[in-house]
């Protein structure tokens, strides 16, 4: 398996606390652990970059400049954890739009791979979705991780991951998946940090 140079995350539920359309910069908070597993990816040279959904620009709940005020604050928070965002890339449409760019859509993708130069062999997928799983798959990344914080326990249920998960948690890391069917995840994870453990333990060993 090639070096994993970049991550890509989902943000609310993955690597702050999932607020439910969060417009407020003084709301941004990080999940437990986040900004220490960022920084320590950092340090090995990998570039972190932050995919998401913001449907409450398209549905008029806040604001293009609310969005980039959080934005600003959450760079500032992992920055003074010892971790840099190399780029954010955004959805602003409603589910309704019919965009390219709502994941699981590569739209966010596309515009990061062209902008960056990046390998989908060499980027991995994080998030608390199965949304962010279809988006890492539909991309061909080298893996996708769905993290159990934020939404992700009831994520892995819906998708028949429920033993997964509780061992993960149970475990405080990761357990593989081998089922093949449907849309899923390579590796359940009970968070950023332990999806990280299993990037560079396991999957760069491959």
């Amino acid at each position: 398996m090639p070096r994993i140079d970049c991550i890509l995350l989902d943000r609310d539920g993955t690597v702050i606390v999932d607020k439910h359309y969060l417009s407020d910069p003084q709301g941004v908070e990080l999940l437990p652990g986040a900004g220490e597993a960022l920084a320590g990816a950092c340090a090995e040279g990998r570039k972190l970059f932050i995919v998401t959904n913001q449907s409450g620009i398209g549905r008029g709940m806040f604001s293009e400049n609310d969005y980039e005020a959080c934005r600003m604050q959450l760079d500032a928070m992992l920055q003074s954890c010892g971790a840099s965002v190399t780029a954010s890339r955004h959805c602003p449409h409603a589910p309704d739009s019919s965009c390219i760019c709502r994941k699981p859509e590569t739209g966010l993708w596309q515009t990061l791979r062209d902008a960056y130069g990046l390998k989908a062999e060499r980027c991995v997928m994080v998030g608390d979705k199965l949304a962010d799983v279809g988006f890492g798959r539909n991309a061909c990344l080298a893996a996708s991780v769905l993290v159990l914080t934020g939404k992700g326990r009831a994520e892995a249920e819906k998708a028949g991951l429920k033993a997964e998960a509780d061992m993960a948690l149970r475990e405080d890391g990761w357990v593989e998946v081998h089922k093949r069917s449907g849309v899923l995840p390579d590796v359940v994870a009970c968070d950023v940090r332990a999806a990280l453990d299993w990037v560079r333990t396991v999957l760069e060993e491959k």
